[in-house]
């Protein structure tokens, strides 16, 4: 029996299958559309999007991208999220990039690695390329 202003779904969970989850479908097989997980803040009975995670179709058969997003600004109810963070189709992960290239893309920001021991970090170029300017701080 859920409180007031709660959503209690139950069901068998089967997670890397078909079967036993909540589905949210899009309207069409668009390209760069999808459906959505919005999270509203309404006041004065507007709903103000702050953030969302989203599926975006990158392809054919159901093939994308899982996006999450944030509002980064103030405005009104018509200002939508920012991307912050994109899981794509081939698992590549990218921090403030739309379009990661690697496994771990990070744009415009400082990685800061915490090791969980004291074996140290590589960091590995491609043969023969100098892995260039590393902006990097380790902490213990």
């Amino acid at each position: 029996n859920p409180e007031s202003n709660h959503l209690l779904i139950r069901g068998a969970s089967t997670v890397g299958t078909k079967s036993g989850h909540i589905m949210l479908t899009g309207d069409g097989a668009t390209t760069n559309e999808g459906p959505q997980i919005v999270f509203s803040e309404s006041g004065s009975g507007a709903n103000w999007v702050g953030g969302a995670i989203g599926f975006r179709r990158t392809g054919g058969n159901g093939v994308g991208d899982l996006v999450f997003g944030v509002r980064t600004v103030s405005g009104d109810a018509n200002t939508t999220p920012t991307e912050a963070l994109r899981i794509t189709s081939a698992g590549k992960v990218g921090i403030n990039s739309t379009s990661p290239s690697k496994k771990l893309d990070v744009m415009d920001g400082t990685v800061v690695v915490h090791p969980s021991s004291k074996t140290g970090i590589a960091l590995n170029g491609i043969a023969g390329q100098d892995v260039g300017v590393v902006n990097a701080v380790f902490r213990k």
